[in-house]
């Protein structure tokens, strides 16, 4: 439950604190074994083993409930991926930057505005990529040392944990950059979607 305070208040705060793009806070920390759900840890793949090599703009929709009321947050993201780097910068609808995750398979360097918490919800933003766009063969790589298993059908990916789904990505076509992506997050309780443009 804490962890999905955490992530809430991380997207809130990002877009009403948005006018407010000058204060900065900026931090580089080792690649982390990320926790994407209750003890289960994984250690992130490098850009050379995504294999992406994109430049993309994105909407991305994030919806999450509070107390019985659903909150509804969008941004403009700006992706770019080579062998060396994977980028994701947020931008405002004012057009200042909300937040930017630069990793090059070493490190990880952020840069936000204030909020509490910040490092561990952005990371989880580089998770929900990874998970989206990483190929079916790496993301079982680097699920294995946990207990979470990933499913692929129709057009879905489906992970589970003791048979029960934490996290489900539906693409509306075969190649995940073309139409519209949906990930729900079952167990913090959230939902992103996101259109390439």
């Amino acid at each position: 439950m804490k962890k999905l305070t955490t992530f809430i208040v991380l997207i809130t705060l990002a877009v009403l604190l948005s006018g407010c793009a000058t204060l900065f806070r900026n931090k580089a920390v080792d690649i982390p074994k990320i926790e994407i759900a209750k003890n289960q840890w994984i250690k992130l793949p490098t850009p050379r083993q995504l294999d992406l090599n994109r430049t993309a703009t994105q909407i991305l929709t994030a919806e999450y409930q509070i107390k019985d009321k659903i909150q509804t947050y969008t941004s403009q993201v700006q992706v770019e991926t080579t062998p060396e780097k994977l980028v994701l910068v947020a931008i405002a609808g004012w057009g200042g930057e909300i937040f930017s995750i630069d990793y090059d398979g070493t490190k990880i360097k952020t840069s936000s505005l204030p909020m509490p918490n910040a490092a561990l919800g952005i990371t989880h933003v580089l998770s929900d990529f990874i998970f989206t766009y990483a190929s079916s063969d790496l993301l079982k790589v680097i699920l294995k040392p946990t207990k979470i298993r990933l499913t692929i059908k129709n057009r879905e990916r489906i992970l589970t944990l003791d048979n029960k789904p934490i996290m489900k990505i539906h693409y509306q076509y075969k190649n995940p950059w073309k139409g519209k992506v949906t990930l729900r997050n079952l167990a913090l309780h959230y939902t992103i979607k996101i259109t390439t443009l």
